[in-house]
């Protein structure tokens, strides 16, 4: 359920390594209350040891499969992380995101230190399946920008055309086309924030409907 692979090169003036993996961490299922990361794999524990105080990179493969009694019946997110004893949290930093194997159903990742390592989830962020107040308000201004720009522009037109005195400037141009860019740019974060909301809602409702 669990492994990891040194690379040669760590290996440069080591006396001995020690690698330990538990099968069923039971003991680690509630060690971090701060972070709410939970634990979804075995553990694997690596110590090295060198000769003299030259040290290597140390390049460390892992190795996870999602264990069936931690598996979480939520859409999560997985992090390749480490036990940090000083703060007691489960920790990312030296480590790459974990990128799943279809082949062989297990999870990979890689880390630059040694200590404790696992594989821990949190529920999946759902950070446009509702849209929250800050979301709409600013939809809300960006669409009222849009209409107030588009009747100055118009005004200017309109009042150009039935006015032959008061004819279309060259100085004119550079506010309307100001105004046009800035219209373009407001229509195209409102189409992004829907079409970004909607994929996510889409996938949100598959995602349930595979858990059920």
């Amino acid at each position: 359920t669990a492994a990891a692979i040194v690379n040669n090169q760590s290996l440069i003036g080591v006396s001995s390594l020690n690698m330990l993996i538990i099968d069923k961490p039971t003991t680690y299922i509630s060690v971090d209350n701060t972070t709410n990361k939970t634990l979804a794999s075995s553990i694997i524990m690596v110590a090295l040891r060198r000769n003299d105080a030259t040290s290597a990179p140390i390049d460390i493969s892992l190795y996870f499969k999602v264990l069936s009694n931690f598996e979480p019946k939520i859409p999560a997110d997985y992090f390749c992380s480490f036990y940090d004893t000083s703060n007691h949290i489960w920790n990312e930093s030296g480590c790459t995101k974990p990128a799943y194997d279809e082949q062989f159903k297990r999870y990979e990742c890689r880390c630059n230190h040694t200590t404790t390592f696992a594989l821990v989830w949190l529920p999946k962020t759902r950070l446009t399946r509702y849209l929250n107040s800050q979301d709409i308000a600013s939809l809300v201004f960006q669409s009222i920008s849009i209409l107030c720009f588009l009747a100055v522009v118009l005004h200017t037109i309109l009042t150009r055309i039935q006015n032959p005195i008061m004819r279309l400037q060259t100085y004119d141009l550079l506010p309307l086309m100001s105004y046009g860019a800035t219209m373009i740019l407001f229509i195209f974060f409102i189409a992004l924030a829907m079409t970004t909301y909607a994929k996510t809602s889409s996938e949100d409702q598959t995602n349930q409907c595979g858990i059920l």
